[in-house]
């Protein structure tokens, strides 16, 4: 973590199994969520940075992204180019979103993911140059 007020820098964490942290979601309490696609899951820290659990790493998942919205952790998952979308308590996987192909309405390459104030997902897709809107029922 770098503090470029006070000028500092220092590790969130000393856990060994966070291997490739791309991106952070970290909500209103303090509560992180942060993808690793080599590890294959996403890495739940508390507002101390100590790790409370890790999600979707029986999926053979490799998340890019993760956003956090109500109940749901949405991970951008490079492996099957689809989102992901897991219940933040079990971790288990609650659904699927969107498809990869070559049609203008199928990822090419996922990337990254944002929930906008109108609660819809966005989603980019680095090859096709695009973002994808999904409302809340996907």
């Amino acid at each position: 973590m770098l503090d470029l007020k006070k000028r500092t820098f220092g590790y969130m964490t000393e856990d060994r199994r966070l291997v490739n942290p791309v991106n952070i979601a970290i909500e209103d309490d303090g509560t992180k969520y942060v993808a690793d696609p080599t590890m294959g899951a996403v890495f739940v820290f508390d507002a101390g940075d100590t790790l409370q659990a890790i999600l979707g790493k029986d999926l053979q998942i490799r998340p890019i992204d993760v956003a956090v919205h109500g109940s749901y952790c949405y991970v951008t998952d490079y492996a099957s180019n689809r989102v992901v979308v897991l219940d933040k308590a079990t971790g288990k996987e609650v659904r699927r979103i969107g498809e990869a192909g070559d049609e203008d309405t199928q990822f090419k390459q996922i990337n990254d993911l944002a929930f906008g104030p109108d609660s819809d997902l966005y989603v980019t897709d680095k090859l096709k140059a695009k973002v994808f809107q999904f409302d809340t029922a996907g």
